[in-house]
């Protein structure tokens, strides 16, 4: 399978295994000459497959007398408090059952088998399909029952929490905060500035910060969050699932790794390999904030970044004094080529001849 092939299947940590031995990816690091070990792993990850599989249909089947009596009158306290447990459960074996399906699907790649893991991805996703309905059914219920608990109560009490919910939003109305769009790269600039903006403000509910956590968040974002109904308690939930979900540090490295890897060859002008030049710092300043500096991969990154070059620039690299040239090195001539096509821009465009101005109209007699 081809290096595209094994990115498009998000199967990245093959591909990076060429590129450094020092990136500690996660995902299956069994030595592929042994065929029978990933045989046994993938044995293992079936059977706890389904037994979570098997958890959530009882669950589900508990909870169907539960949802009959909703859709008929108001449901009692026992089983509110069964369906916060169950929506915790599913929530849970969602996040198991997501990482097990990929690790079958990554071994039955790695063995050749193609069609078995394509098969398996479609089951996986129609069960997933499934489970995203029982969690929105609960979180109806519970939504519904929630706002059957708030008009029963005290209109001064409300009336209090109502002005405060109000002047939380109205000051967080006026900060301009990011949005996170699922990439990874991005999740610790954005939860630096959430968490200072928002997540450490004493004096705002937690209902409120939840509600701006995942207006915050994309779509796409928002999917992998769903189930989780806006309540108090379950603001930090849904702080700890999108640190699950985005916040791990090893997972971080490996995209800023996959994205040095795949960058795009440039064309040879200022704007293109100025945004390759701006690109390529970004994720190398991220690796070093994330302690992998240029030191511990540099070596094996030379030569995958002189592909990236465009022509003109490999030619300049034949003529550089050092055989060898560091990764500093490269990134100091590509930034020195950016500043010369600048320049060379700037210069051609102020040289250009003014144009006349045409001549006035005729006067009209």
């Amino acid at each position: 399978m081809s290096d595209s092939e094994l990115i498009a299947r998000g199967l990245v940590e093959p591909y990076l295994q060429k590129f450094s031995s020092e990136l500690n990816l996660q995902f299956i690091m069994t030595d592929l000459s042994k065929p029978d070990q990933l045989k046994d792993s993938l044995k293992i990850a079936i059977q706890r497959r389904g037994n979570v599989r098997r958890m959530v249909t009882n669950e589900s089947n508990k909870l169907a007398s539960i949802f009959d009596k909703a859709d008929q009158a108001e449901i009692v306290e026992d089983d509110i408090e069964h369906l916060k447990v169950s929506q915790q459960k599913l929530l849970n074996a969602r996040l198991e059952m997501r990482q097990l399906d990929k690790e079958i699907q990554t071994i039955h790649v790695i063995l050749g088998e193609e069609d078995t893991a394509d098969q398996d991805f479609v089951n996986a996703d129609s069960i997933s399909d499934t489970h995203s309905v029982l969690l929105r059914q609960i979180d109806k219920i519970l939504r519904r029952d929630q706002q059957l608990q708030s008009s029963k109560s005290s209109p001064l009490a409300n009336s209090g929490t109502s002005k405060q919910l109000k002047h939380s939003a109205l000051k967080l109305l006026k900060m301009s905060l990011p949005v996170f769009d699922g990439d990874q790269r991005k999740w610790f600039s954005f939860w630096e500035v959430f968490k200072s903006e928002v997540h450490n403000v004493k004096d705002i509910l937690n209902v409120t910060k939840f509600n701006f956590l995942k207006g915050q968040s994309s779509e796409q974002v928002k999917m992998r969050v769903e189930g989780i109904m806006a309540t108090e308690d379950n603001y930090n939930l849904l702080v700890e699932t999108s640190q699950d979900n985005y916040g791990d540090k090893t997972a971080i490295k490996n995209a800023h790794c996959v994205a040095l890897v795949t960058m795009v060859k440039p064309q040879e002008t200022a704007p293109a390999l100025c945004t390759f030049y701006d690109s390529l710092m970004r994720d190398m300043r991220s690796l070093a904030t994330l302690d992998l500096p240029t030191t511990r991969y540099g070596d094996f990154y030379v030569p995958i970044l002189i592909e990236k070059l465009p022509e003109k620039l490999t030619n300049v690299l034949k003529e550089y004094p050092c055989a060898n040239p560091t990764t500093d090195q490269l990134i100091e001539m590509i930034h020195n080529e950016v500043k010369r096509l600048e320049q060379v821009a700037y210069i051609s465009h102020n040289n250009q001849p003014c144009k006349s101005k045409p001549p006035p109209p005729p006067k009209l007699p």
